[in-house]
């Protein structure tokens, strides 16, 4: 996730900001039911289903 008003050059990943936590979560949720919707190939088994599981986790981390 990138904000470019505050980093133009994209050298800073802002995913792990609070602040960003309910807007990452919408993103990820958005981008599972498209890949779902149009059967996506990538979605099971490639780097983009690890990484949306790990969003998942690193969102509800402190529920467990």
């Amino acid at each position: 996730m990138l904000d470019l008003e505050q980093d133009p050059d994209e050298l800073i990943t802002f995913i792990d900001v609070t602040a960003n936590k309910s807007l990452v979560h919408n993103l990820a949720t958005e981008l599972k039911k498209y890949a779902v919707e149009f059967e996506d190939p990538y979605l099971h088994g490639t780097k983009m289903s690890d990484e949306l599981r790990a969003a998942r986790r690193y969102l509800f981390r402190d529920l467990f």
